[in-house]
């Protein structure tokens, strides 16, 4: 039986080591669905696994695009789908990792086609102040409020002109009621998430190694391009926003909303996916291969 095995999680939760020691163990590829390790410009704050930690397995989708062409949900669907049905015909499977659920649920299921924004309503919605949408999108679509980057205008003003122009919240294009399957493969999803105290722990020490690597200098190197949307999230936002502060105060603010973050993460895989126990998982990686 064909299979796709999914590891999901928050970041910090050990998902690139589990997926390498799946893919070593089963003969598989491995599938990035992680939208912020596409580029290959900022390889530091994303955390992209070294070609050490790869292991010499084949990963797509990691170090692929570029920040100045950045790659939407359709647009990742459209590119990995051949990826997929090829490893599918010669692999017998793959693995897929990543914490950015949307683009998990748009590979494997599709995604309703958004509507065209009217260009007047886009130029009003772009002028709306961060709290705004932020109130917006609280009161008005609950569940993906619940689980995107609060603090990234794109990500909101994308989902606000989406809602104002078809009169549907934006989660509702995003949940299908009764998601058709029609991949010939068996499906398991795996959620990492240790601990609180655990996680908590883990990310520090991420961060702290990303430091000592250079991820200020890295955010800064890209200043210009922050209004772009891979540089508006965690990690890189923080060293713009905050331009008078000391490392330690960005560092803490780094921290705090990688954990916010995360927690989202976390709601938002257990809502839509049906997850196996962990001690599945434990078999799966330790037991004897089956070569898929």
């Amino acid at each position: 039986m064909k299979r796709l095995i999914s590891i999901t999680g928050p970041t910090a939760s050990g998902k690139t080591t589990l997926a390498v020691t799946l893919a070593q163990k089963h003969g598989l590829e491995v599938l990035s669905f992680d939208s912020r390790q596409f580029y290959r410009e900022i390889p530091i704050g994303t955390a992209q696994p070294t070609q050490e930690e790869q292991k010499g397995i084949k990963h797509w989708f990691i170090s692929s695009h570029s920040i100045w062409q950045p790659l939407d949900v359709m647009s990742f669907r459209q590119q990995a789908m051949p990826v997929l049905q090829q490893a599918l015909e010669t692999k017998g499977g793959l693995v897929l990792v990543g914490g950015s659920g949307l683009y998990l649920q748009a590979l494997l299921y599709g995604l309703d086609a958004m509507p065209d924004i009217a260009p007047e309503l886009r130029r009003n919605i772009r002028s709306w102040p961060l709290e705004r949408l932020q109130e917006y999108l609280a009161e008005k679509d609950p569940v993906f409020f619940d689980q995107v980057d609060r603090q990234n205008p794109v990500r909101l003003m994308r989902a606000v002109e989406v809602m104002e122009q078809s009169g549907r919240p934006f989660s509702s294009f995003r949940t299908q009621e009764t998601p058709q399957w029609n991949w010939d493969a068996r499906h398991e999803v795996y959620h990492l998430e240790p601990e609180r105290s655990e996680l908590r722990h883990r990310m520090q020490q991420r961060l702290a190694s990303m430091l000592r690597a250079g991820l200020r200098e890295e955010a800064m190197q890209w200043k210009e391009a922050a209004h772009l949307s891979p540089l508006k999230t965690v990690g890189y936002r923080e060293w713009y926003e905050m331009p008078q502060a000391s490392p330690e105060k960005v560092a803490a603010a780094i921290l705090t909303h990688t954990a916010q973050y995360a927690k989202r993460q976390s709601t938002w895989f257990r809502k839509f996916w049906e997850i196996h126990p962990y001690d599945h998982l434990q078999r799966l990686s330790s037991g004897p291969g089956t070569g898929c």
